[in-house]
């Protein structure tokens, strides 16, 4: 195994999960021990959000496309269930570099995210590690 150091640069923040239903997944994760405050609509990303936590802290983030999403595709190909993991780091751009030397390629640009008190979201994907969110600091 390689042991890459990031010197902290890549913090875990969150799994997101697709979901056809907010309510009965919400209810699931809950019988899992995770506890649910927040539900939003993202009018960007064209989704309903619902963030849980667990008593080891892990957010989750559970995400409903609305009909005619992009994500909407995403639930249609891949089902239900975790899709992505986010990391927050100080800037994007600087950890764009880190990631495209590993095979990353940008699918949505840094943009504000309602979600998270309008602080900048970025999406990548490799073919083999799937699809990473940066949030910004």
């Amino acid at each position: 195994m390689n042991n890459v150091t990031t010197k902290q640069a890549f913090n875990f923040h969150h799994i997101g999960s697709l979901t056809p239903n907010l309510e009965k997944s919400e209810i699931m994760f809950n019988q899992l021990g995770f506890v649910f405050k927040k539900r939003i609509f993202d009018p960007i990303q064209e989704v309903n959000l619902s963030f849980g936590k667990n008593n080891l802290g892990i957010l989750l983030e559970l995400v409903q496309p609305v009909k005619n999403s992009k994500v909407q595709s995403l639930l249609k190909r891949n089902g239900p269930g975790p899709y992505h993991l986010c990391f927050e780091v100080d800037c994007i751009l600087e950890q764009e570099k880190l990631l495209n030397k590993h095979g990353f390629i940008c699918v949505k640009k840094p943009e504000r995210a309602i979600a998270f008190d309008n602080r900048n979201v970025a999406f990548y994907f490799s073919v083999n590690d799937g699809l990473i969110e940066l949030l910004e600091k």
